[in-house]
């Protein structure tokens, strides 16, 4: 699973990239989307998911997110079922885009929709059953863990839905409606920490939550995409807090507070939950054994000696045995 967060400046992506060594992806938006932070991003060694959010004009915006280096997915559609864009309107526009894509292009293309709103597995098939055999990837904004964590409940007692919960239940619809597999990404996923208030009280806005908190539902949250082998990424929202005291900060309002780290870029416990995340559930590369290499087997450590084929593989472990593996057992010591 690719482990990501997003960045909104260029200073912002700068330093991020700089202090995640190994970071899986970064989204891009409107705010960011370039050339210069497509190849920043890729030089970083880091996959990009970006954001087209251009409603009426989708097809132009993923074609162009698609031609971008390094771009895992172009995510079609921030929150249209809050943003007020009708489904009828959004499922056609997504069919006519898709339809016109290669193969290989759709695979890439992840469309908005998430149980608990109006954009389910089974509306979006309703409005445009052709989507069908379309869609691959589903997008999800799983921020329904409302400051209770990925598996919390609320403080009557009667458990909300977590942001595991959100996202598992839009594949299970999906493949229970379509009697097909379709992967998930996670763009965005996050907790408030001071000075943010909430406008009401939870569930009906985002919860204030402690630092320590924070870290904890983060690490938990990534624990819990990791577990599941449709979650192809996740990405946390967002990386810098804009959270210096100001009498002009609107602090009803979330983006400014989601933030790992505070807005001098002092970190906050969550960015070691972010840092921890990217290091525990990056995507272990193929290894292609050769004699002489160094190598991980299910036995320990050892070096490869003869390779016969892809099947058989013998390994002179480091205990003094000699094993044979196929190459699918084998990892890059």
């Amino acid at each position: 699973m690719l482990v990501g967060c997003q960045a909104t400046t260029t200073d912002e992506l700068t330093r991020m990239l700089a202090e995640l060594p190994g970071i899986g992806v970064v989204r891009l938006t409107e705010r960011d989307t370039s050339l210069a932070t497509a190849q920043q991003v890729q030089a970083a060694g880091a996959k990009s998911i970006v954001l087209c959010n251009n409603y009426g004009s989708l097809a132009a915006q993923v074609k162009a997110a698609l031609a971008l280096p390094g771009v895992s997915y172009a995510e079609v559609g921030n929150e249209p079922y809050w943003e007020g864009v009708p489904i009828a309107s959004f499922a056609a526009e997504v069919y006519n885009l898709l339809v016109a894509l290669p193969a290989a292009d759709r695979a890439r293309v992840a469309v908005a929709c998430m149980a608990g709103t109006s954009y389910t597995p089974s509306a979006l098939l309703t409005a445009q059953p052709g989507l069908r055999g379309l869609i691959t990837t589903l997008a999800c904004h799983p921020y329904d863990a409302y400051g209770t964590g990925p598996l919390g409940a609320s403080g009557s007692g009667t458990p909300l839905k977590s942001g595991g919960q959100r996202y598992a239940e839009t594949h299970a619809a999906w493949v229970k409606a379509t009697g097909q597999e379709v992967d998930v990404v996670v763009p965005e996923f996050g907790w408030c920490t001071r000075p943010y208030q909430p406008f009401s009280p939870p569930p009906a806005s985002l919860p204030l939550v402690t630092e320590q908190q924070q870290h904890d539902y983060i690490a938990a949250a990534f624990a819990d995409y990791a577990s599941h082998p449709f979650v192809k990424a996740a990405v946390l929202y967002h990386y810098l807090g804009w959270d210096q005291p100001s009498t002009s900060l609107n602090l009803h309002n979330t983006p400014p507070f989601n933030g790992v780290v505070h807005w001098d870029y002092s970190r906050k416990p969550g960015w070691q939950a972010l840092a921890d995340a990217i290091r525990r559930f990056a995507p272990v590369p193929p290894f292609a054994p050769e004699k002489g290499l160094r190598t991980t087997t299910p036995d320990g450590q050892g070096t490869v000696a003869v390779v016969a084929d892809s099947s058989h593989v013998v390994v002179a472990l480091d205990d003094g045995a000699v094993r044979g593996y196929v190459t699918t057992e084998l990892r890059a010591a």
